[in-house]
């Protein structure tokens, strides 16, 4: 899930048009909070900033842009266009088995957009170096025990910035 959530920024940032350390400097801070939460989202493009990326990283986080904003553009019309084609047939009143067939259709869209979301990401790692890229998971998970319960029955021992399992 939280690689989950990474790539969604990571996707969110390619559609707001990444195209230099000028551009980063005017988004705000953090972004606004989403439902549910108690805390501001973390902000990708503030925090690809605060990584002070060489030239030539800016270079190809640029290209990375280039390459995958068109697609994740297409691909979130593409989830919009199967959401409002299911609550059009709900609408409707059509058939259980009509309304799942455009769910699984929607299912679809989605997960080709989490794929492509997640293969941006993959690629931003390869640009980012080492430090780089643990620094960017750290400022946009600070606290992952905010976003997931414990296992239960975990064999693993909670590390120092985790807290203890009751």
């Amino acid at each position: 899930m939280a690689t989950s959530r990474l790539s969604v920024l990571f996707g969110l940032a390619l559609l707001a048009g990444l195209t230099s350390a000028p551009a980063l400097a005017q988004v705000p801070p953090t972004a606004p909070p989403q439902q549910g939460w108690h805390h501001p989202r973390p902000n990708l493009l503030t925090t690809l900033e605060s990584l002070n990326l060489t030239a030539t990283q800016q270079q190809q986080v640029r290209a990375l842009m280039h390459k995958y904003r068109p697609q994740i553009i297409h691909q979130v019309q593409a989830v919009h266009q199967a959401e409002d084609q299911l609550m059009v047939l709900t609408k409707a009143n059509r058939a259980n088995n009509v309304l799942q067939q455009q769910f699984q259709a929607l299912q679809q869209q989605r997960q080709q957009l989490e794929s492509l979301h997640f293969s941006s990401l993959l690629a931003l790692r390869q640009v980012l170096t080492p430090e780089q890229w643990q620094q960017l998971l750290q400022d946009l998970h600070p606290h992952p025990w905010h976003h997931r319960p414990p296992q239960p029955n975990s064999d693993q021992q909670p590390g120092p910035d985790q807290p203890p399992t009751p």
